[in-house]
């Protein structure tokens, strides 16, 4: 886990505040993209800086390329400022319903209401080795945090309880080879 400094700890906490998301979460998010490497480069697509800004999300947010991106904003406090391009592209799918939600924005936006046990497209999983589904990548997050999953379910609603041990245990027989989704 890194360590931030303290005007890095207050970048992130504003930028929690202003998009109304948990201060944690957006740290385990971050410190599993891109262990808070400002400079950060994905070798299978090239994807740079704290969320590992795809070429053309780049473009989507002002930049030339992901490139331009890193060389305007080098420093981590650079990226998290409350105007800079962390900000901009969550900004883009605000308002979050839950840390999934704020995950699947990241690391896949169209699977944002997906189920969480069903599999991305074989694309997806070719360039993120280990990833199959969604549920995959949040336990990823978390375990490489070293944090416990999240206490309140990542869905949200009437019954969410009984909905995530229900998930779980699909995941569970699924990975067993039990049934196909």
């Amino acid at each position: 886990m890194k360590n931030l400094s303290s005007a890095e700890n207050y970048a992130l906490g504003e930028l929690a505040n202003a998009l109304k998301i948990p201060r944690d979460a957006l740290y385990t998010l971050i410190n599993f993209e891109s262990g808070f490497n400002p400079e950060a480069r994905n070798p299978y697509t090239g994807a740079r800086g704290l969320i590992q800004f795809m070429p053309a999300t780049a473009r989507a947010i002002g930049f030339a390329s992901a490139d331009e991106l890193i060389k305007k904003n080098p420093r981590i406090v650079d990226q998290l400022k409350i105007d800079g391009p962390v900000y901009k592209y969550l900004k883009m799918f605000s308002p979050f319903t839950s840390e999934y939600d704020l995950f699947m924005a990241v690391f896949y936006p169209k699977a944002r209401r997906m189920n969480p046990l069903a599999p991305f497209p074989a694309n997806i999983q070719k360039v993120n080795p280990g990833i199959i589904t969604p549920w995959d990548y949040v336990r990823k997050a978390y375990l490489h945090s070293m944090k416990e999953l999240p206490a309140v379910p990542i869905i949200a609603g009437a019954g969410a309880g009984l909905l995530i041990v229900g998930l779980i245990i699909a995941y569970l027989l699924y990975r067993k080879g039990v049934f196909n989704i």
